[in-house]
């Protein structure tokens, strides 16, 4: 069945926005990609050191321990004053992300989960960075937050 003059120039103009925008999306990855190393370039020239390295020097400047030390991750307790916090710090080198995470110590069980839930939902109305989420496994609430590093 022959095309229609005018679906025809329709179809054309069509796969000429979609090329348009493949060509636009190849660009900026390009574009990133040489941006994120010249970022990594810059900072190894300026002697910055790699993200958890300042982390963890942050936690043994405040005097906290260190659980665990990977690569990309660092785990803490840090003393408070009704109990310790669990402070999880992950590197995410490929979108330069750090996450941040600290486990309350706000305990529960199953049948409180609901009003752990409200609890956190209450707390995250005035919570200006990250946000608190209910772990159902361990039935705890923990403080989230995300930091985009570029």
């Amino acid at each position: 069945m022959p095309v229609s003059e005018p679906r025809r120039a329709k179809i054309l103009r069509k796969t000429q926005r979609i090329k348009t925008a493949q060509k636009h999306s190849t660009e900026t990855q390009h574009r990133n990609m040489a941006n994120r190393h010249l970022t990594q370039n810059r900072a190894a020239a300026q002697g910055l050191a790699h993200p958890i390295e300042l982390v963890t020097h942050f936690v043994a400047r405040h005097e906290w321990q260190v659980r665990e030390r990977e690569r990309d991750a660092v785990l803490a307790e840090v003393p408070g004053r009704w109990s310790d916090y669990q402070l999880a710090v992950v590197w995410r080198g490929d979108d330069e992300t750090m996450q941040v995470t600290c486990r309350i110590d706000v305990h529960g069980d199953q049948t409180q989960l609901g009003e752990l839930a409200l609890l956190a939902a209450l707390l995250n109305q005035d919570a200006h960075i990250g946000h608190l989420a209910l772990d159902l496994n361990a039935c705890e609430l923990e403080l989230r937050h995300t930091l985009a590093l570029r």
